[in-house]
């Protein structure tokens, strides 16, 4: 991953910007484009979001992570930032004989 990307998701991701449901403010940034926006999904003690972005032809996937609750405060764990590739896949599945 390059230093610039690192650099610049560091930025938007630090204090500042960070907040809303996925915890990503990506719409002031140009460059970067919301591939596909994952809201957090609990696992247990924790809640987890992914969130894969585009940046200069290259697809990243923001992994956000935070503990407490609605009722509490959230505690945000740093984000952790990786290239990924698309990969389709076929899913069969089946259904009763009417």
């Amino acid at each position: 991953m390059s230093k610039e990307l690192v650099k610049e998701l560091e930025t938007l991701l630090g204090g500042a910007g960070t907040g809303g449901d996925s915890g990503l403010w990506l719409d002031d940034f140009e460059e970067f484009e919301i591939v596909e926006e994952g809201g957090f999904v609990s696992e247990g003690k924790y809640e987890v979001s992914e969130t894969i972005i585009k940046y200069k032809e290259k697809l990243f996937c923001v992994l956000l992570s935070r503990s407490g609750s609605y009722f509490t405060d959230y505690y945000y764990s740093e984000p952790t930032v990786y290239e990924v590739v698309p990969k389709q896949i076929t899913k069969t599945i089946y259904e009763a004989v009417k």
